[in-house]
């Protein structure tokens, strides 16, 4: 029998973390360091401002200015090692969801589906591809949420009211945002379904191409692929434009977001509140506020898509191994698949029986494959 495998998105991710962990592990914590230090780059520059120049003392200068060298660098090589434990986490997940599919599909005694093989295809490469993608999604989005409360703490410490409207704002912009993300995923999700339909015609429609000219029905079966491949045209487009919805929405809400942020702490230098590197922390800070928050707006959409190929791909998967029926009862030699015929010692060659009805086949031994 099969192993079970996963048949919903949601244990599909936590199997993908738990094969994995080695290197999300690390790859996480990295990345989190390198949004944590990409965070703390403009109050550094506050300090170099502050203690530095204004205190016009050469030693404190240097120092500040080396501690500003020494975060970038964190910063860069953080990045760099993280995104590398990421990435080969990714792919080596995504190879090993196409490899369980076609090992699926390859089972000897063949897999019960009515899929035509261009969808299993469409499965094995862009979904398990976009399978993969849901645990570099999700070190992203953690490395957001850290920045942003990074951002609130050191905010609230320097102002209260900038801070408050930092922590009420930002979850603001963020659920308004989700009035899109759904969309998002839906047309994905269909997007999808339409190229897979697209991609199993057309390998269907080249394997019966010379069966259609002698009949002369290639211009029916050409214009039905137009018409599928037109329909998944029109999805891409729909997801494109849904996305374009989405990152218009995201832009403007958090601009309003970063200038209300931008003008009270103007307004709260001007009074005296704050100093110039303050101030220049603050500005600094709100305007990288603005990656975090778009990485949360897009999270879920990002999430839904994901989910979508999930989806597919676990169906594909849980499809049932066709049992062989009679087998206990059948001779030593004779080759007994349905629906799929499977020929004398040649067991791992099956051969899909899809909308057609075959001949009788006869093994080496002379034994009949059994009617399905």
């Amino acid at each position: 029998m099969p192993t079970p495998v996963p048949t919903s998105p949601w244990p599909l991710l936590r199997r993908s973390i738990r094969r994995h962990w080695r290197r999300l592990v690390p790859g996480y914590v990295l990345l989190a360091l390198w949004q944590l230090c990409e965070t703390l780059v403009p109050v550094a520059i506050g300090i170099v401002v502050d203690r530095g120049i204004e205190s016009e003392s050469t030693s404190r200068f240097i120092t500040s200015t080396l501690v500003l060298v020494a975060l970038m660098s964190t910063l860069a090589f953080s990045y760099r090692f993280g995104s590398r434990f990421i990435v080969r986490a990714l792919e080596e997940e995504s190879h090993l969801l196409r490899t369980e599919i076609a090992g699926h599909v390859l089972h000897p005694r063949g897999a019960r589906t009515d899929q035509l093989p261009g969808e299993v295809l469409s499965l094995a490469t862009g979904d398990a591809e976009r399978v993969g993608q849901v645990v570099y999604q999700l070190a992203y989005t953690i490395a957001a949420l850290l920045s942003v409360v990074i951002v609130a703490v050191y905010v609230l410490q320097v102002d209260l009211v900038i801070g408050l409207l930092i922590l009420i704002g930002v979850p603001a912009v963020t659920l308004v945002i989700q009035v899109v993300t759904p969309l998002v995923a839906k047309r994905s999700e269909r997007q999808q379904e339409s190229i897979a339909t697209a991609s199993g015609l057309a390998t269907d429609l080249l394997h019966g191409l010379r069966p259609l000219k002698g009949i002369g029905g290639e211009d029916v079966a050409f214009g039905r692929y137009r018409s599928v491949s037109r329909r998944a045209q029109h999805d891409t487009v729909a997801v494109a434009r849904s996305w374009g919805y989405l990152g218009g929405l995201t832009t403007v809400l958090s601009g309003l977001l970063l200038a209300a942020v931008a003008l009270v702490a103007g307004q709260r230098a001007l009074d005296g509140d704050l100093t110039l590197g303050q101030l220049i922390a603050l500005i600094g800070l709100t305007q990288f506020l603005a990656e975090p928050i778009v990485q949360l707006g897009e999270t879920s959409a990002e999430f839904g898509g994901a989910f979508a190929s999930d989806g597919g791909w676990s169906r594909g998967v849980a499809r049932k191994v066709e049992i062989r029926r009679a087998e206990a009862n059948a001779p030593p030699n004779s080759a007994l698949v349905s629906p799929s015929c499977t020929m004398g010692s040649a067991r791992n060659w099956v051969r899909p029986m899809r909308a057609m009805s075959w001949p009788s086949v006869r093994s080496p031994s002379s034994a009949r494959c059994p009617a399905t």
